[in-house]
């Protein structure tokens, strides 16, 4: 059995490092595209063509996950072996051809592709989008096919090739702008693209002999089982691809505003999905298990209690971030993007993009797990309803406020859109919920408001002395994080944060057991040399 549990941890602790280390090499990648091509008409082709496949790719990892993975398990757990392969294979048969007709649709007719997803292009940026279209479409196919691996190999418990996956794509995008983008420009980065969701597609596909499984040219609609994983897929898939429209909405409508505001909100975005990525969404799949236990024991008490741990721990980090962000956006900004072709004009286009984004991060961030609370109680269509109006409010301030505030309105829209998702999610699930949901919480949120709005007004007067005594912008932001991050954990303690007290304890605890260690194996040493 501890083996057992070794093993596992083992491979929990690669698939984290690989995941960790896939999100840095996104961001990297990001950093590398601003780096070459700044915030350009020509950064704006590339990147809405570069996220169709990702928009796609979304929604059927989504359904992957939540839907087809377990149903799978489930069929293998009961010994229907055939069941599920045929399950499987009537589905990837189905999304394949779904998906070819719409690579074949995009190369035949791009431009009416641009003309639907930024129709504001002039025709020079517009004739290069076309042109990236062809190059980049057919990689929707290789991705849809690393997603159905990954999905045939996670049931298995094969976990890392499916967690290498995203690092090799970023690798060989990154490398590609230093190789052959060196000599095509634009179009060299596109084959990069390319070449990498090939790679990352078929170096998951010599695991695929331990699964046992054999795909076949199946495709029976009429089996029960394919109608079920069907009929449990539609919601999450129409909520993926309605959630998907707010990236939409930036590319149609910043298409009409000055060139450069789709890379500008590109930039940011990834910014601030950055936290989102690495810590909202591990909390979220670590409670997620405990939150489904509670509701099979009919343990709703134990099931808030997990529900509100979870919230307040993302409270705790994205809190200060906003804050954080909002005051030291454009040394942020600066550090992370400006060089080669990302000039002053670009910094003042993304930090201003990210002053508004920043608004909405705890509501974005909220959102996975109160979702995962909806998930736990087998509820996928309450998520659906409260994206739609979260879409529908994106939309209308999107036109409303584009007239006065051009792509700052869309950024603020986004940002009140996501809050709204948020208090909407928690409004529900309390309903859902018979006991006291909100528990603690509100004084919690207080407490942490508090301590981040106190932090911010500290390091704004600490930032501007660090300005006039002329450090590197490096170190000057390397100080600011520390001290912003020593002030809020101070005001945290006075304000008695409950969170912050068992943070310090466990830290407390973490290293008188090294420090014991240490002592020990000194003294041990000391013996064995007399």
């Amino acid at each position: 059995m501890s083996n057992r549990a070794g093993k596992v941890a083992k491979a929990t602790f690669i698939i984290l490092i690989l995941s960790m280390l896939a999100k840095l090499l996104g961001f990297v990648r990001e950093a590398v595209i601003a780096k070459e091509y700044g915030a350009t008409s020509v950064a704006d082709a590339f990147l809405v063509i570069f996220n169709i496949p990702y928009i796609i790719n979304g929604m059927l990892n989504a359904a992957l996950v939540i839907v087809i993975v377990p149903v799978f398990t489930q069929c293998i757990v009961n010994g229907k072996t055939e069941e599920a392969r045929r399950v499987f294979s009537t589905l990837f048969s189905i999304f394949l051809i779904f998906l070819t007709s719409i690579i074949v649709i995009g190369l035949w007719n791009s431009n009416f592709v641009i003309s639907l997803f930024a129709p504001g292009f002039d025709q020079q940026t517009a004739q290069l989008a076309s042109n990236l279209a062809l190059i980049m479409f057919p990689s929707i196919l290789f991705f849809a096919l690393a997603s159905f691996f990954a999905g045939l190999l996670n049931t298995h418990n094969i976990f890392a090739p499916s967690a290498a996956a995203p690092v090799i794509l970023n690798t060989v995008i990154i490398g590609s702008s230093y190789t052959i983008g060196k000599s095509f420009g634009v179009y060299g980065l596109a084959i990069g693209v390319l070449l990498g969701t090939l790679i990352m597609a078929f170096f998951q596909a010599p695991f695929l002999r331990k699964t046992d499984f054999n795909f076949r040219a199946v495709l029976d609609l009429k089996d029960e089982g394919v109608r079920r994983v069907f009929g449990l897929m539609f919601p999450i898939l129409i909520g993926s691809g309605v959630g998907q429209i707010n990236i939409l909405i930036y590319y149609h409508l910043g298409s009409e505003l000055v060139e450069g505001t789709i890379s500008a909100l590109n930039y940011a975005t990834k910014l601030i999905l950055l936290p989102q990525g690495i810590f909202v969404m591990a909390v979220a799949t670590a409670i997620f298990p405990s939150l489904s236990r509670s509701v099979v024991d009919l343990k709703y008490e134990q099931f808030s209690n997990t529900l509100i741990k979870g919230l307040k721990m993302i409270l705790l980090l994205s809190a200060p971030c906003v804050v954080g962000l909002i005051v030291l956006r454009e040394p942020i900004v600066s550090v992370l993007f400006k060089r080669g072709a990302f000039d002053e004009r670009a910094l003042a286009l993304t930090s201003g993009v990210l002053l508004f984004l920043s608004l909405g991060l705890i509501g974005q961030c909220l959102s996975p797990v109160l979702t995962r609370g909806f998930y736990a109680l087998q509820d996928t269509l309450s998520p659906v309803k409260v994206t739609f109006i979260t879409v529908t409010v994106n939309i209308a301030l999107s036109l409303l406020l584009i007239k006065r505030m051009e792509h700052l309105g869309l950024a603020l829209a986004n940002s009140v859109a996501m809050t709204i998702n948020a208090v909407l999610l928690g409004f529900l699930l309390r309903k859902r919920v018979t006991s006291n949901i909100n528990n603690g919480l509100v004084v919690f949120s207080c407490k942490v408001v508090l301590s981040s709005v106190v932090m911010g007004v500290l390091l704004s007067i600490f930032d501007k002395f660090l300005v006039s005594i002329c450090l590197s912008i490096v170190i000057r932001l390397l100080i600011d994080i520390a001290i912003g991050g020593t002030i809020f954990f101070v005001i945290g303690l006075i304000l008695r944060t409950e969170e912050l007290y068992y943070a310090t304890i466990s830290i407390k605890d973490i290293l008188k057991t090294l420090s014991m260690n240490v002592l020990n194996k000194t003294y041990c040493l000391k013996r064995y040399a007399k």
